[in-house]
């Protein structure tokens, strides 16, 4: 399957052209996750969409891959350590979305994309970057899919106590009820390995 990469409004981006259309074929726009598979390659090459008549354009997600600062992690570990949604998840997310437009105009400047509205699909932090495009209504979406979007964080104390009670997997008591404090969601360590 060809490959094209390119960058389109600073925006590095890998590309499939759609199998046999001849001439301007419709756009799926899609951001990727920040775990496995991490950056734009990795993600065209674990959700290829072969079948499917129209340019697949997966787009690299903001301090990803091609895109970190100095080719390092340091920024996005300091920007977690600090406040992880406030921060990272959250500017990351808004950045990713408001750069559409312009990544939108020069796609269609340099591939032979149909005019019209496209198509957006988004894995877990970029799921939530499709519902911000959606939100903000700046760009006409005519399909959307979201992949385990990431949609609420789930905040737990520093302490002992509870550290040992989340790692642990055995219900604890709170009031009435029993609940398992096991979520991969729980902690900012389990947001931080997404980098590595």
């Amino acid at each position: 399957m060809q490959t094209i990469t390119g960058s389109a409004a600073g925006v590095p981006y890998t590309a499939l052209p759609p199998r046999g259309v001849d001439g301007r074929a419709a756009l799926i726009i899609t951001w990727h996750m920040l775990d496995a598979p991490r950056t734009d390659a990795a993600f065209a090459a674990a959700l290829p969409m072969a079948d499917v008549p129209a340019w697949r354009v997966h787009l690299a997600m903001p301090m990803c891959g091609g895109r970190m600062v100095d080719g390092s992690v340091d920024a996005v570990v300091e920007l977690a350590r600090r406040d992880a949604v406030r921060a990272f998840l959250v500017p990351f997310v808004r950045e990713a979305a408001a750069e559409f437009p312009a990544v939108l105009d020069a796609l269609r400047s340099q591939l032979p994309i149909v005019d019209g509205p496209v198509g957006v699909l988004g894995g877990s932090l970029g799921g939530a970057v499709v519902l911000e495009v959606l939100a903000g209504g700046d760009v006409p979406i005519g399909t959307a899919a979201l992949v385990n979007p990431a949609v609420r964080a789930r905040w737990c104390r520093t302490s002992r106590r509870c550290r040992a009670r989340r790692t642990s997997g055995r219900p604890r008591r709170t009031g009435s009820s029993t609940t398992t404090t096991t979520s991969p969601v729980s902690t900012v360590s389990n947001v931080l390995r997404c980098w590595w």
